[in-house]
C-alpha cells in the first residue's frame, strides 16, 4: 500500500492536466469533465479562502448581468453551470438514468473554470494550458 501526502493544489493541478490530457488526447470529454470539475471545486475553495471571488461566481454575475436573468444563484448552478459535472458523477434520481449534454463544449467550459481558478489562486497556469488554448483557438474560436 502506498500513501502520499499532497497539497490540495498539487493535486488539483493533476487532475486538471489530466482533463486536458484526457480532452486533447483521447476526446474523453466525459472524464474531462469530472476531473476538471473536481479540479475546478477544489481551487476555488482554495481561491475563497484568500478572500478571492471563484470562476463560477464571476461567472454568474457576468450571465446574471448580460442576460437580465432572475433566477436564484443556486438554481443557475444547478440546472446550467454545474449540471454536466453533476450528472455524471451522481446517480441519485432515476428520472437522470439518461443524460444528454454537449459533451464537448462542457469539458471546455469545466476546463476553463479550473484554469481560472488556478490563475486567481496562484497566477500560474498548467504545462499543458497553452496546448488547450492553441486547439481552441484552431477549434473553436467562437469560445474565446
Amino acid at each position: 500500500m502506498t500513501t502520499i501526502v499532497a497539497y490540495k493544489t498539487d493535486i488539483a493541478v493533476k487532475q486538471l492536466e489530466t482533463a486536458i490530457d484526457l480532452f486533447l488526447n483521447r476526446n474523453d470529454y466525459i472524464c474531462a469533465i469530472t476531473l476538471a470539475g473536481a479540479a475546478e471545486e477544489i481551487l476555488g475553495k482554495l481561491v475563497e479562502r484568500l478572500g478571492k471571488k471563484p470562476a463560477h461566481k464571476s461567472l454568474i454575475e457576468l450571465l446574471k448581468t448580460k442576460y437580465n436573468l432572475t433566477i436564484s444563484n443556486k438554481e443557475l448552478i444547478s440546472k446550467y453551470l454545474n449540471f454536466a459535472r453533476n450528472t455524471l458523477k451522481h446517480a441519485s434520481v432515476t428520472d437522470e438514468d439518461k443524460v444528454e449534454l454537449d459533451e464537448q463544449t462542457e469539458a471546455i467550459s469545466m476546463i476553463l473554470r479550473a484554469i481560472d481558478n488556478l490563475i486567481r489562486l496562484n497566477k500560474s497556469i498548467s504545462y499543458n494550458t497553452p496546448d488547450f488554448f492553441g486547439w481552441l483557438n484552431n477549434n473553436r474560436k467562437e469560445l474565446l
